[in-house]
């Protein structure tokens, strides 16, 4: 026969069996604890935030630095009406231009 403090364990025993048969056993290296805290806490995204921002900025005035291109052109066609001495000339020709 079983004892009064043999029987009273009993139930949590089979509890803890059971619950440890039915949750996957899985372990966790301190890397990824700190890899998982780091995702999950405010300050580091406020300081990931701020460290991007910098970054940023920095690209934005080395490219002050570099030299610039710029171009610009035209095209377009001309009328003219000129009297001369052999007699009125119309003419039409294209223009262009650039810079």
């Amino acid at each position: 026969m079983i004892s009064a403090a043999r029987a009273e364990r009993a139930p949590a025993l089979v509890a803890l069996v059971a619950l440890m048969a039915s949750a996957p056993a899985s372990a966790m290296t301190l890397g990824e604890a700190y890899a998982r805290a780091r995702d999950h806490d405010p300050a580091m995204a406020v300081v990931q935030a701020q460290y991007d921002a910098e970054r940023e900025s920095g690209r934005a005035e080395r490219g002050t630095l570099r030299p610039t291109l710029a171009a610009a052109g035209g095209y377009s066609y001309a009328n003219t009406q000129s009297d001369g001495v052999f007699g009125r000339s119309d003419d039409t020709y294209p223009t262009w231009s650039a810079q």
